[in-house]
């Protein structure tokens, strides 16, 4: 059984990346670095630091509005301190199918899709390595485009429940995920910006929020 605790953790990086258009199909690569310092009322501070690539395509259908994003991905981390110290390798590989329902003051697209995930830890997290897997049931709703500033300015938000498989020692009982976000891109000729905020939620009582900013060029 989890012992009760109270917890925070905070975490900042960087990532960067290439993609390319082929025909109706994206392809791209990408690659995170970052660290976090975590705390708690029972177990010792710790800090830890991770890097990792992503690879990923995504082929899209005009005249139905389907579309089709398959990815893989390996992260790995260091903690220092407190009971996860240790290293930490995530292999990660998933698929996601989305279709357009309804286009008219808003886009409505459904999605379903599936991950896996196999963790490998060292140290004294050892026991807690494991494979789980996630099939995530959802929608995602974008609003129409406005002007401002010169540039499109697009908003969105999705909202997703996923059961939740997999080894106990990562799942720790959870059985359900649930993810809440909300977005908006701002695009001007080749160039774009992206604002996302993302909540995720397990069965237990704990959540996790991340706030992420990109920004593209295409050449």
């Amino acid at each position: 059984m989890d012992r009760a605790v109270q917890s925070n953790s905070y975490a900042q990086g960087v990532n960067a990346g290439v993609e390319k258009d082929v025909g109706s199909t994206t392809v791209g690569a990408a690659v995170t670095a970052g660290r976090g310092d975590a705390a708690n009322r029972d177990l010792k501070p710790e800090n830890y630091t991770y890097q990792g690539v992503t690879v990923y395509q995504r082929a899209k259908d005009a005249a139905s509005g389907t579309a089709v994003d398959m990815s893989a991905s390996y992260v790995s981390g260091n903690a220092q301190g407190g009971e996860a110290a240790g290293k930490t390798d995530v292999y990660s590989v998933g698929t996601q199918v989305s279709t357009k329902v309804y286009d008219g003051f808003v886009k409505v697209e459904p999605f379903v899709g599936a991950a896996v995930n196999r963790v490998e830890r060292s140290g004294r997290a050892a026991a807690s390595s494991g494979t789980t897997a996630e099939l995530p049931l959802g929608v995602q709703v974008t609003g129409r485009a406005t002007s401002a500033a010169g540039f499109a300015v697009t908003p969105r938000a999705s909202v997703s429940a996923a059961p939740v498989m997999g080894d106990e020692a990562l799942t720790k009982g959870q059985d359900m995920h649930y993810r809440s976000g909300v977005g908006v891109t701002a695009r001007k000729d080749d160039f774009s910006l992206d604002l996302d905020a993302q909540k995720d939620k397990g069965a237990a009582a704990r959540s996790d929020t991340t706030v992420m900013l990109r920004a593209k060029q295409r050449f």
